[in-house]
């Protein structure tokens, strides 16, 4: 089967598509009306056998973002751990590689899920990704652990499937591969808090009168049926998103995340049932990740906890209705708040990416507590150990509707504007990062990064070391001293030209957080180019 002449995969005899959309269209066409926007699915296959559940998903991704070395495994991971979730099943061990050859991209993630009745089923993703023109494919397999065909199958599939004109077994043969271990699943880079928060250990449930067993699954369910009518899809250009409608100093407001917004113009609301929420004027709480747009009237809302220091505590049950991917579903998490801050709370329920900007929910009130945030943290290892490279963890809290101290107002090309500025410095970013993991595997080349600083820099080092000729130790001193120096003005370009005087204090973080991480990365990468002198 080929799709255009960018991608060619193998039907497996005893196999069937279900759903299919091949040629040239399939990678260049998005699909629109009631589906995702940001997925345009290519194949559905399954087996002919009908007592075999195994099957394979292949999917064009058409909000395409350039997440390449461990931020790219880390999101494969992420989607692995949403799918198995979605089936009942927790992940339990994981492997990932990771590999280039030119402009393309190839991020193999495997994962073992464990059900509570102890059967166990095995989940595959293939993200591949070329960047010019920017092309992102998923490929997602899974079978049950049991199915003596099911990993055969996928190798056979595997060793048949080109992209880009090139096999992948044969990119793959030079990954990265990261071992098993506890995963740290995470998918959107964005900037940390740096608030502390209270976080000492309590009983399940101390200090609070709440029901358990029947009584407990009864209350959850009032909850989310109750809060069903005050959620709200977001649809804009690039996605979808999550938001809820609540009752804010007396007045009807709509409420979600400001990533959940950023470069996502021409967004459009929705309520679960239907109902179009029209949105007045929009305000950004500072220190916060919240947007925030008063109503002229809502049918439903929900209700926002005040005094939450003096009614909430740490280890009290809460209810996260999540609209996972933005896709109109609602799926309950349920958990505890492990800790209480100023302008945040930090909760263990395993909401998702998609999730963010829905209500976190506290049960023993019913009123919203805080709104569910999902954040990648990227942290680079510059103490020269063993690991090295950059290390991803997630975070999952949620801001607090109460103790917001200031809020901006919102003029709408000038938001869209800067989060057009931020997001690319954000992918700039994710160039150093695989610019630091090409280092220390010594495969460098101008030709895989799309940054014209970091090209220029790559070049001019390439070039004093053409022909193969021998450099002198002063000669190679002082290439080494030129790559650094212009590797260090291409990382310190785009952050100096963001002008933060006018820039909303969201992006002003987001930025500064960006040139910290920068700093870290340069510094990370020296160390290794040092090291190999």
């Amino acid at each position: 089967m080929t799709f255009g002449d960018k991608l060619s995969m193998l039907l497996l005899p005893g196999w069937k598509a279900i759903s299919e959309k091949t040629g040239e269209a399939a990678l260049t066409e998005a699909r629109m009306g009631s589906e995702l926007q940001t997925l345009g699915l290519l194949l559905y296959a399954r087996p002919a056998d009908q007592d075999r559940t195994a099957s394979l998903v292949v999917m064009r991704d058409t909000n395409f973002r350039r997440l390449i070395g461990p931020i790219a495994r880390a999101e494969a991971l992420t989607k692995l751990n949403e799918l198995a979730a979605s089936q009942g099943y927790e992940v339990v061990d994981f492997n990932t590689s990771d590999a280039m050859d030119g402009a393309s991209s190839i991020t193999v993630a495997e994962a073992t899920g464990k059900a509570g009745d102890g059967r166990r089923r095995m989940f595959v993703a293939v993200f591949l990704k070329t960047f010019a023109p920017p092309i992102s494919v998923r490929c997602l397999w899974q079978w049950d652990e049991g199915d003596v065909l099911g990993k055969n199958e996928f190798d056979t599939w595997l060793t048949n499937l080109s992209f880009n004109q090139v096999k992948v077994v044969d990119t793959l043969a030079n990954s990265v591969s990261q071992p098993s271990s506890t995963p740290a699943l995470a998918v959107q880079p964005t900037h940390l808090p740096t608030e502390e928060s209270s976080s000492k250990p309590v009983a399940e449930g101390a200090g609070v009168v709440a029901p358990s067993g029947e009584d407990f699954s009864q209350r959850i369910g009032e909850l989310v049926s109750k809060s069903r009518d005050s959620l709200v899809v977001i649809e804009g250009e690039s996605g979808r998103g999550s938001g809820f409608l609540c009752n804010f100093h007396g007045e009807p407001t709509f409420v979600t995340n400001i990533h959940v917004l950023s470069n996502n113009p021409n967004p459009r609301y929705k309520t679960m049932n239907g109902g179009v929420v029209t949105p007045g004027p929009a305000f950004l709480g500072v220190g916060h990740d919240i947007f925030r747009s008063t109503l002229p009237a809502a049918a439903s809302m929900l209700e926002v906890v005040t005094g939450l220091d003096a009614n909430v505590k740490i280890g009290d049950k809460i209810v996260v209705p999540g609209n996972a991917e933005g896709a109109g579903v609602i799926k309950p998490f349920e958990g505890k708040i492990v800790g209480i801050g100023p302008n945040l709370i930090e909760v263990d329920a395993p909401f998702v990416q998609g999730n963010s900007g829905s209500p976190i929910i506290h049960v023993e009130s019913g009123k919203v507590v805080g709104i569910a945030t999902y954040l990648l943290i990227k942290k680079v290892d510059t103490n020269g150990g063993e690991k090295g490279g950059v290390e991803t963890t997630v975070r999952r809290f949620g801001y607090r509707l109460d103790n917001v101290p200031q809020w901006e107002t919102v003029n709408w090309p000038r938001f869209y504007a800067q989060s057009a500025q931020a997001e690319k410095i954000e992918e700039t970013s994710q160039e150093f990062i695989q610019l630091f993991s090409d280092a220390k595997e010594n495969r460098m080349s101008s030709a895989n990064y799309q940054n014209s600083g970091i090209q220029r820099a790559l070049s001019n080092f390439e070039r004093s070391a053409q022909n193969g000729r021998r450099m002198s130790a002063a000669d190679a001193s002082s290439a080494v001293r030129g790559l650094l120096t212009e590797l260090r003005i291409a990382a310190t370009n785009d952050v100096q030209a963001f002008d933060t005087r006018t820039a909303y204090d969201y992006f002003k973080r987001l930025v500064a957080d960006e040139k910290k991480f920068r700093d870290d990365i340069c510094v990370g990468f020296k160390r290794e180019i040092e090291k190999r002198r």
